[in-house]
């Protein structure tokens, strides 16, 4: 049986990295939650990356069936290369945190990245059961580059 390294960069297989999320087992932190979305962009899993992203975020669409075919779309048209966390901000018993990564992208045969901070939260969203989640709030373009 053949082992795929997960698309978070990780080095481990998907199964035991990012795939125990996308099978719904809570991010334990913001950073196992930024790879597990750039994981879920990779492998097309778009209902991941909206179920993970909180309701009030800018990148959230009201439509979540025409969110879904727009990132559906996204992900066809782009190979997602490598990620590179660089820097994390958050300490257990924190309800927020932040990601700096690089992602490095391929898109109509163009190479290209880009350096993001991202936000999450820590919280219960209205009719969620069980204990609060990690959340995508936003994030700020800090760079791109090829």
């Amino acid at each position: 049986m053949r082992r795929r390294t997960c698309p978070c960069s990780s080095n481990q297989p998907a199964a035991l990295c990012c795939g125990k999320y996308h099978r719904g087992l809570p991010a334990p932190n913001p950073e196992a939650l930024m790879r597990s979305r750039f994981s879920a962009y990779a492998r097309g899993l778009v209902d991941y990356v909206i179920d993970t992203t909180l309701p009030e975020s800018p990148q959230a669409k009201p439509e979540r069936a025409s969110w879904r075919r727009e990132l559906l779309a996204y992900c066809k048209a782009t190979d997602f290369v490598e990620l590179r966390v660089l820097h994390t901000e958050w300490e257990p018993g924190q309800s927020e945190g932040f990601v700096t990564f690089k992602a490095t992208l391929i898109q109509d045969r163009q190479p290209f990245s880009f350096t993001e901070r991202s936000r999450f939260e820590l919280k219960t969203l209205p009719g969620q059961k069980g204990d609060p989640r990690w959340y995508y709030a936003e994030g700020e373009e800090l760079e791109e580059g090829v």
